[in-house]
């Protein structure tokens, strides 16, 4: 198999090197300087996912960013949590739709929303919901798209997170603010039999 060699800087080495001698870290943390201290040392990224339990595409991510441009992987990752924690990504994505519904307007008058199963691409660590003891590698994305198939909203969970109890957070957690249905102007909801339940039906009913 192919050796993915990284070549740290004897200052990043040693960051990384006392990070996991400290030996308090979160398990993200911990991953991520031990992924690289590994690769440093000539392992491949497949001995190095299989060790600490994530997928061949993760540990690849953390070595991509060149250098010369955005500076170390730790800056980025450090820039990557601080906007995230901010909520630059939702500003983003409510700046698109405002953009988009100003060019061609958003299709309220037909709605959809479904679940979408993301298996790990190897595998990975089973998630679940604190709820229920059966687990799958993996998440699910629940999904609100326009009349054209645009994404409104999307929320994540655990991989056996079943569609129907999710329906009202996916409908309130748009980054803009939806218009409200009346009797001229319907958002009609295509569904399938996943949401077919007494809850989704409520909620349903109150949101249209």
């Amino acid at each position: 198999m192919t050796k993915h060699h990284v070549k740290l800087r004897k200052k990043d080495r040693e960051y990384l090197e006392a990070l996991v001698a400290r030996g308090k870290l979160s398990a993200k943390v911990f991953k991520r300087a031990t992924g690289l201290l590994e690769l440093e040392r000539g392992k491949t990224l497949q001995a190095v996912a299989e060790t600490l339990g994530v997928s061949s595409v993760t540990v690849a991510a953390w070595r991509a960013l060149p250098r010369e441009v955005y500076g170390s992987w730790q800056t980025g990752d450090d820039r990557f949590a601080e906007w995230k924690r901010a909520g630059v990504f939702e500003q983003i994505w409510a700046r698109c739709l405002h953009l988009y519904d100003g060019k061609h307007g958003i299709a309220w008058e037909w709605q959809a929303a479904e679940g979408t199963f993301v298996r790990a691409p190897t595998g990975g660590k089973r998630r679940r919901a604190q709820s229920d003891h059966r687990a799958k590698p993996g998440y699910k994305d629940h999904l609100l798209v326009d009349g054209r198939g645009v994404p409104l909203s999307v929320v994540s969970t655990a991989a056996n997170v079943n569609d129907g109890p999710m329906l009202s957070l996916v409908l309130n957690s748009l980054p803009i603010a939806r218009p409200q249905p009346n009797r001229r102007h319907p958002h009609p909801l295509c569904l399938d039999a996943a949401f077919d339940t007494a809850q989704a039906r409520a909620v349903v009913w109150v949101e249209r």
